[in-house]
């Protein structure tokens, strides 16, 4: 009988060994000079959305009739005007609160769907795991961009709806991350010990498992919140995604579908467009570190 219970007391030690684990990818993740910056860069761009309303000089919404429409940067205005004299600086410091909300939120929509389709389709297998993977191919050959524009042009654009649909489009690729681990960690000597006590199947996914796939769905998710700023951004360009006057970096894009604007006003269009692209660089940047650091078999 103590050989079966000894192993139940296994995530004690397993605790520890994830904290070392923890302390080890953080060593290595600090080794990857880019990857941290990128990562610095995140933080005081998260800093600079969360406190907008203390940073922006003016309202997103403030219309400033005396500074005229299509103004280039002066000290009243460091980014210039846009076709209806709304300071461009302040409307890209509360976009970028949009652009990041709907990229967080709509991720973890795909983690918790993922994850919960993954696990069960990995732990149980036989049946369970044909019907749930079947279902995960069709969402795999679905073409994204084409799905998320009719089913928008169908619910309506909105933020609200915009994170419900990237959100249940984007967890089949987690799906089968998790299902994957699970696969192989189902046959470890500890959740046979669990199953032997009569540990509930809930709580060896849970307590047990889960925790094994800390690195491969952060550094998922992280790839995951780029991709879904970049379709965000796309589908706000086209009037399909969040909707004026609220600004967003994608609709911030919108006024640079004229040549006129593209030649001879880039203040339009270039804060923008910069800062969706620093944002995704970074996030991929810091993913690439955070994979690296987090892999088991790396040595360094």
């Amino acid at each position: 009988m103590s050989e079966i219970v000894d192993p139940a007391v296994e995530p004690e030690v397993s605790d520890v060994d994830v904290r070392t684990g923890g302390h080890r990818a953080w060593r290595r993740f600090k080794r990857h000079k880019l990857a941290v910056f990128c990562a610095c860069i995140l933080a005081v761009l998260f800093v600079i959305v969360l406190f907008a309303p203390w940073i922006a000089p003016y309202h997103p919404h403030d219309i400033n009739i005396e500074s005229g429409i299509f103004k280039p940067p002066s000290a009243q205005h460091w980014l210039g005007t846009d076709s209806v004299a709304r300071d461009i600086l302040s409307r890209l410091i509360y976009g970028g609160r949009i652009s990041i909300l709907v990229g967080v939120t709509a991720i973890s929509i795909s983690l918790v769907i993922g994850t919960v389709i993954g696990g069960i389709s990995g732990y149980y297998g036989g049946i369970v795991d044909s019907v749930l993977m079947r279902i995960t191919d069709v969402f795999l050959s679905l073409p994204t961009l084409i799905i998320v524009l009719a089913s928008v042009a169908l619910l309506g654009p909105s933020i609200r709806n915009l994170i419900l649909i990237i959100g249940f489009l984007g967890w089949a690729t987690i799906a089968r991350l998790v299902r994957g681990q699970f696969l192989s960690l189902r046959e470890k000597e500890y959740v046979m010990a669990a199953h032997c006590i009569g540990a509930a199947d809930v709580r060896i996914m849970v307590r047990h498992l889960l925790p094994n796939l800390v690195g491969p769905l952060t550094v998922a998710a992280t790839f995951g919140v780029a991709e879904a700023i970049l379709l965000e951004a796309a589908l706000s360009y086209l009037g399909l995604g969040v909707q004026v006057p609220t600004p967003s970096w994608g609709n911030m894009l919108e006024g640079a579908k004229t040549v006129s604007v593209l030649k001879n006003m880039p203040w339009i269009w270039i804060p923008p467009g910069f800062m969706i692209a620093i944002t995704v660089l970074s996030i991929n940047i810091m993913g690439d570190g955070l994979r690296d650091a987090l892999d088991p078999r790396s040595t360094h």
